[in-house]
């Protein structure tokens, strides 16, 4: 079974932290050199831990021009680099792969007035509207349970092999709200966001997205293709 090793997340927590700190974090900087493949070279270790376990300790005294900062769980995961992976883990031991996920009273006042919001602007594009037959908004009832109200543009290798595409993608159409998109990379596997082939598409999309703010969802094939050989569409709704 691909997701098998997910057997020692739920090992008690001295083990699971021993796993992520052990041997100057073996374990960690391990997976992350093998995440870039034959470009082993261009690997950094600082920056791929810092990516992992989030900022650190001189990180989180940084402050925004308004005041706020990081709060008090993301304090102590900066001081114990152990007490961060165990945080990492714990939707392994939370359900992730058996319990039903249920909306909290916060989501569906969100979902709700995301729609609202979306209804009462002219702007607004057409593809961001309900791929439901029906007009009507209730966050409460959805074709398919677990089905996506919000648009989502998804970045997929193909050479994944924790999670591969059988598993996670077969189907993922019938969840995918209308304004959705499922690109796939062929050359690229689990750690999309640092391996080589893939980096630069990430980083347009991510530039993409954050220039378009209200105007989103937005379909991200084309800025895919400029900087990626062989991408495909999987899902465009």
């Amino acid at each position: 079974m691909n997701f098998g090793y997910i057997f020692v997340f739920h090992l008690p927590s001295p083990m699971v932290k021993y796993l992520g700190t052990g041997g100057n974090m073996s374990f960690l900087r391990g997976a992350l050199r093998s995440a870039h493949g034959r470009h082993r070279e261009e690997w950094n270790a600082q920056e791929s831990l810092a990516s992992t376990l989030g900022p650190g300790v001189i990180e989180i005294e940084s402050r925004t021009a308004s005041g706020e900062s990081y709060g008090k769980s993301v304090h102590e995961r900066a001081t114990s680099a152990g007490t961060a992976f165990w945080h990492q883990t714990a939707y392994y031991r939370n359900g992730l792969a058996f319990s039903t996920w249920d909306k909290s009273l916060q989501i569906i006042a969100d979902l709700y007035n995301l729609e609202n919001e979306k209804s009462a602007s002219a702007s607004v594009s057409p593809v961001r509207r309900r791929s439901s037959s029906s007009a009507s908004f209730s966050p409460f009832s959805e074709m398919y349970d677990g089905a996506l109200k919000a648009p989502v543009n998804i970045i997929w290798g193909e050479k994944d092999k924790a999670v591969s595409k059988t598993i996670c993608l077969d189907g993922i159409g019938d969840y995918l709200a209308r304004g959705s998109e499922v690109i796939l990379l062929p050359q690229t596997g689990h750690w999309a966001p640092v391996e080589k082939e893939s980096r630069a598409a990430v980083a347009n999309v991510i530039s993409v997205c954050a220039a378009a703010r209200e105007e989103l969802p937005v379909y991200l094939a084309k800025e895919v293709d400029e900087v990626y050989q062989g991408s495909t569409s999987l899902v465009k709704k």
